[in-house]
C-alpha cells in the first residue's frame, strides 16, 4: 500500500467484484478519530509484521505468522467470533458479506451520494440498490412523507 497524510491507496489482488482477477486500487481516508482510523490500524499492523521480520507479501493474513493472503472463508468465522465476544445480538446471522451490505447502507445514511457508494463498492451496475437495508421505521417515515405530498 501507499500512504499519505490523507489516507492510503491499497492494491487488492483479488475480490468478488473483480471476476477477471486484474486487481484494483482502493482508497481509504484517514480519520480524525484515532480509534476508528483504518489507516492508523493498518500502520500498526504493518509495524507488528515488520517486528516479526516480514517486510513483503500480503498485509491481511490469517495470523501474524502466516505469509499467505486472508481468504474469504476466514473472514466470516472471525467476524462471527468477534461479534459473539462483543455480545452483539444475533451474531451468528452475520457473514463476511454483511460488511459489504452494512457499509453501503451506512454510507447512504450518512448522505454519501449513491454514485460514490457504487464506485467505492466497485459495483458496475445499479445492483448496489439491492444491498441497501431499510428498516421498518424508515419505510414508515417514507410512507408518511409521501402522504403529506
Amino acid at each position: 500500500y501507499t500512504a499519505s497524510e490523507q489516507g492510503v491507496l491499497l492494491f487488492v489482488r483479488k475480490s468478488k467484484t473483480d471476476q477477471a482477477g486484474e486487481g484494483t486500487f482502493v482508497l481509504v481516508a484517514r480519520s480524525d478519530e484515532e480509534l476508528m482510523c483504518a489507516v492508523r490500524a493498518l500502520q500498526r499492523l504493518e509495524g507488528l509484521l515488520r517486528k516479526r521480520g516480514r517486510v513483503s507479501g500480503p498485509i491481511f493474513t490469517p495470523s501474524l505468522k502466516a505469509a499467505v493472503a486472508l481468504s474469504k472463508s476466514t473472514v466470516g468465522p472471525r467476524l462471527r467470533k468477534s461479534l459473539e465476544a462483543a455480545q452483539v445480538p444475533s451474531w451468528e446471522r452475520y457473514a463476511a458479506h454483511s460488511l459489504r451490505r452494512g457499509g453501503a447502507t451506512w454510507a447512504v445514511r450518512q448522505q454519501v451520494p449513491l454514485r460514490l457508494v457504487q464506485a467505492m463498492g466497485r459495483w458496475k451496475s445499479d445492483v448496489v440498490r439491492e444491498y441497501l437495508y431499510c428498516n421498518p421505521s424508515e419505510l414508515l417515515m417514507a410512507s408518511k412523507v409521501q402522504q403529506q405530498g
